[in-house]
Order: structure tokens, then sequence, then C-alpha cells
């Protein structure tokens, strides 16, 4: 428990770095779920890091090989839990990777539905 300060009668978090890094994640993540301008500034600045930076995690896996056996061996970990669920199928990816950005084309369109844990695409 700790102490709540007077001029914050709603305080939740306490203000030591671990409770004010929680907190901002819950910040974060609620946001980027409500806020789609937010989210693409965000997906907009990690493209403009990345593109100033294109040999940074290339470095990183050089520089810690102990984190690329540990990586290595989780992927294994994860691979297998998706083989085994088949509701995620598809290729693994960046956050922001997948994203295409389609003109939407003004168009009759069917929908078909989909039987669950089935990812194939429907032709």
């Amino acid at each position: 428990m700790f102490t709540v300060y007077a001029h914050v009668p709603n305080q939740q978090y306490c203000s030591e770095g671990i409770c004010q890094n929680q907190r901002h994640q819950k910040w974060r993540k609620q946001k980027m779920a409500s806020d789609k301008d937010y989210k693409a500034n965000q997906c907009d600045a990690q493209k403009r890091w990345c593109g100033k930076n294109p040999d940074y995690w290339g470095r990183y896996r050089d520089e810690h090989p102990d984190y690329v056996q540990r990586n290595r061996q989780l992927q294994r970990l994860r691979n297998a839990r998706r083989s085994a669920d088949n509701r995620q199928c598809g290729p693994i990816a960046k956050r922001y990777a997948l994203i295409v950005k389609l003109d939407v084309i003004s168009d009759n369109y069917a929908h078909a539905p989909q039987k669950s844990g089935d990812c194939k695409e429907i032709t």
C-alpha cells in the first residue's frame, strides 16, 4: 500500500518508477486502441526511426549473443504454440509490417462466413 497525496485524491499508482511505468503502459495501450491518429503517429515515428537506424538490430544481435540464443529458443516455443492453435495462422511480422494501405474501390462485395479456427483464405 502507498500513501495517497492530498492533492491527488484519486491516485491509483505510487510514485515509484516501476508503478509509473505500469501506469504509462496501461495509458498507452488504451490510447493506441482508441485513438487512430495517435496510433498512426506512433507508426510513422517508428518508421522514421527505423529509416534512420537501418542496421540497429543487426548490431544489437552481434553485441548480444545471449539475447539471440534466448530469442531463438522462445521463438521455437511460440511457433509450436501457433501451429497447435489453428486460430493463429499467417506470417510472423513486426507490428505494422503487414498493414497495407489500399484505396477503397466502390463496388459490390459479398461476405462469406468463415468457420471458427479456419485460417485459410476464401477464394
